[in-house]
């Protein structure tokens, strides 16, 4: 017997719970190994695209720009890799336990935007120290979040999905997430990316969402990327 749909979302939140106090409550330096991971590739990042590629020029606050979206790019990266093995890896719960299989996914998921909050604080903290005021217009922040965890969530059921019948996809998925990582605005904004490469922008998912992030934040807004062409009837 199968059990209730609606058994998906309180069974969701005790397994993320579950995790983030393990991860959180019973180590004392947990949040540090998050954060040291991002702020250490922001580091290197900055210094390369600043003093060597100079992709810091004509975007105000880059610093601030940069660590929020690979903040978030981390998030991704981060909750889809860990979603491939989710069921395979708890496939004796599953046996024991009846329970819809879409949770194991959904969990990760959440428990990565737990995740993301934690790493907010920090970045944050980090805006306000960069003297940027705080205003109405941040908290339009908070739907492309959502949009950015539903992309995650369906990427994540994909993943865990087609990795239970094809053991492959972990690579197959370790390499596209390294094309997705440079073909996302991340440490560019999309209006300087060759006009070659915008049909590939255009077309990834994440993209939109990490080109509307920065702007609520930042005064003034990077530089968007062009409207799609539009090709002109025959006569």
């Amino acid at each position: 017997r199968r059990p209730p749909p609606r058994r998906i979302v309180p069974l969701t939140v005790a397994l993320a719970v579950a995790e983030f106090k393990l991860n959180y409550l019973d180590t004392r330096l947990s949040y540090l190994g998050i954060m040291v991971k991002p702020l250490a590739f922001f580091g290197t990042l900055y210094f390369v695209f600043t003093q060597v590629a100079h992709l810091n020029r004509g975007i105000g606050h880059y610093p601030i720009y940069l660590l929020c979206t690979l903040v978030m790019w981390f998030y991704f990266a981060e909750a889809s890799s860990q979603a491939v093995y989710c069921l395979v890896a708890n496939e004796a719960l599953l046996r024991r336990i009846p329970c819809p299989h879409v949770v194991l996914p959904l969990s990760v998921v959440a428990n990565a935007l737990f995740d993301l909050c934690m790493s907010a604080i920090a970045v944050l903290v980090f805006v306000l120290l960069s003297g940027v005021e705080p205003r109405l217009s941040w908290l339009a922040i908070l739907p492309m979040v959502l949009l950015l965890t539903l992309v995650v969530a369906g990427t994540a059921m994909l993943l865990s999905a087609l990795y239970v019948r094809f053991r492959d996809i972990h690579h197959i998925w370790g390499l596209a997430r390294q094309v997705l990582f440079y073909v996302t605005p991340i440490f560019s904004v999309a209006a300087r990316y060759p006009s070659a490469l915008r049909p590939l922008l255009r077309a990834n998912p994440p993209a939109p969402i990490f080109t509307e992030l920065p702007p609520p934040l930042l005064d003034p807004p990077p530089p968007a990327l062009p409207p799609h062409p539009r090709r002109r009837p025959r006569p």
